[in-house]
This record gives C-alpha cells, sequence and structure tokens, in this order.
C-alpha cells in the first residue's frame, strides 16, 4: 500500500503538469480540484471508521502486532486514494486539451457493425421487460463507486494475501490509468449521449428520446451527464469531472473488482459477474458508452489479470521448495 501512495503522489505530480502545459488559468481550476480533494478526504476518514470492527476483530483473532500492520496498511491506502481521485480527474480532464475528440463516429459505427446493424443501446432497452432497469439507476453511480474507489482499503483491512493484493492493485490501476487515462487518449470519444452535441449532427435521436421519455434525463444520471458537459463546455475543473468513452473506465473497473471477488472465493463469483454485467448494461442503456467500450475495457483487464497469474504460476513452479 505504500507503493500504491507513492504511486499515486508521483501521477497527481505528473498530471499536474500536463494540466499547466495545455490548460489555461489552472491555478484558479486547482483550487477548486483541491477544496473536493479536502472532501474527499474527509468521506475517506468517515470510512475509515466503518473498519474499525474489523480491525478490533483483526486484534482479536491475530494480536497487537497484526493490528498494527492493518492500520498502517489502510492509513496508506487512504492516503494512496486521497491522492489518485484528483489525479484521475485532472488528467481526463486535459485530455481534450491534448488530443480533440475525434474518435465518436469511427466507434459508432463499429458498434453498429458488431452489432448486426443495429445501435446496441436498442438492444439495452429492451431488457427492461426483464428487470427495473430504473432501480439499477443509482447502482451505476454510487453502488459502482464504492469498491471503485474503497477497494484497496478493503483489501488493506481484510486480505493477507499478499501476492492476491499486490497482483489486484496492478490491474486495479491498469483499469483507473491504463483505460482510463493512456488508451482513452489514443481514441478519445465522448459517447453516444453527446455525440450530436460534439459533432453537430443527428445520429442518435431516438435514443435521446428514449432516455428522455424513461426518465433518465431528470435523474441523477441525467444530471451527472448535463454537469460533465458544462464542465467540458466552461473548461472547468472539479473531482469527477471529465468526458471520455473509448474505454470504459465503469467497466474496466468493475471487471478488476470481480475479478479479485473470484479470487477470494469461488462463490463471490457470482455477484461479482452480475456486478459486472450491471455495469455492462448500464453503461450503454445510459448512452455514456459504445458497447465497444465495455468490451475492450473486459478483454484488457482480464488479459492482464490471466498473464500475472501465469506468472506467478510459473515463478511458482520454478522456484524450488524449502525444506
Amino acid at each position: 500500500m505504500k507503493r500504491l501512495a507513492i504511486f499515486s503522489g508521483i501521477y497527481l505530480a505528473i498530471s499536474v503538469v500536463i494540466a499547466f502545459m495545455f490548460r489555461d488559468d489552472m491555478w484558479l481550476k486547482l483550487q477548486s480540484t483541491v477544496h473536493k480533494s479536502r472532501n474527499f478526504a474527509e468521506a475517506m476518514v468517515e470510512v475509515g471508521y466503518l473498519f474499525a470492527a474489523a480491525l478490533f476483530l483483526i486484534f482479536a483473532l491475530y494480536g497487537v502486532a497484526e493490528l498494527k500492520r492493518r492500520a498502517v496498511d489502510i492509513g496508506w491506502a487512504m492516503l494512496a486514494l486521497i491522492l489518485f481521485q484528483p489525479a484521475f480527474t485532472l488528467f481526463k480532464t486535459t485530455m481534450p486539451a491534448i488530443v480533440p475528440f475525434f474518435a465518436d463516429p469511427f466507434f459508432a459505427e463499429l458498434d453498429k457493425a458488431l452489432h448486426f446493424g443495429t445501435d446496441p443501446w436498442v438492444f439495452a432497452h429492451k431488457l427492461d421487460a426483464w428487470f427495473d432497469v430504473q432501480l439499477l439507476m443509482e447502482f451505476y453511480l454510487t453502488g459502482w463507486a464504492i469498491p471503485a474507489f474503497f477497494l484497496p482499503i478493503v483489501m488493506a483491512a481484510t486480505d493477507r494475501d499478499s501476492a492476491r493484493v499486490n497482483r489486484t492493485l496492478i490491474v486495479f490501476m491498469f483499469a483507473w490509468v491504463g483505460i482510463g487515462n493512456v488508451l482513452a487518449l489514443a481514441g478519445l470519444s465522448a459517447g453516444p449521449v453527446y455525440y450530436d452535441r460534439l459533432l453537430g449532427t443527428d445520429r442518435y435521436p431516438e435514443m435521446m428520446a428514449m432516455l428522455e421519455a424513461k426518465g433518465i434525463f431528470a435523474s441523477s444520471i441525467g444530471e451527472t451527464q448535463e454537469m460533465l458537459w458544462q464542465f467540458y463546455t466552461d473548461g472547468a475543473q472539479a473531482l469527477g469531472s471529465g468526458i471520455s468513452a473509448f474505454p470504459s473506465v465503469h467497466v474496466a473497473v468493475a471487471t478488476a473488482v470481480a475479478l479479485y471477488m473470484y479470487e477470494r472465493h469461488p462463490v463471490l463469483a457470482i455477484p461479482g459477474g452480475l456486478f459486472w454485467a450491471a455495469v455492462m448494461i448500464l453503461s450503454v442503456y445510459t448512452g455514456y458508452h459504445y458497447a465497444i467500450d465495455g468490451y475492450v475495457s473486459t478483454l484488457l483487464v482480464g488479459a492482464l489479470w490471466a498473464i500475472l497469474v501465469r506468472k506467478e504460476n510459473r515463478q511458482a513452479v520454478l522456484t524450488p521448495a524449502t525444506v
């Protein structure tokens, strides 16, 4: 966890430098980000109280030494996330200043071609007949955010398998930085819900009408989408600002979380898989993402996880057992 905190600090410094290189009035914009970071830090402290019971249990089961180690690890994890989220937001919000949105037409047509000539949002909205998607709207924001933000803290408090923790942290950071910054910059796109406003076209009128009819625009999802667009047009900065579709950070993180749940216990593969599926479907249903965004994120995160597991297994075979 200490290395995660160091990485997050370096990541924040790089994000600040890049923002000053490509954007104007960054001192004023950073003041807003710092204010939001303080709020996030306070939220982290409040979450820390939730782990008090877990720490007490650790003390009861394993003694003072284990309790000290866990407390230190949780502290490092909290510091890492306090530094990491502003860094990610700052870099993400800066991306259109580095490379303008250019890839939406390509991904829109690729999405349609991959789904037999039909935009995938059409299939997503047909799922209304199977379950109440409206009940899952808040889940896409708040339900996803809990593991997305706090998984390192959960591992610091509960997981004694250092190899699994290190592997998961690598996959987790790749989902955020590799997917959400590096690859997002290489294929910068805004997503279906912003397509027509961005390009001045009439590509998704049916989808927009459907979202309006189903009350999505009046929900917290719609309010967030409008807020993000306003931040983009104003060039403003806040924790959580920034628009990018390909690849999907939501799905990438959900994949990392699902894989970790599977590793903790095979039974957890079921809720982990459902978590991934819900995020994948809702990312398309809400217009945030092209389906290809989630497909690529899932494949890349899954591939990295498989490579790391295979590498560890090979090293275990090659390392002679000690007597």
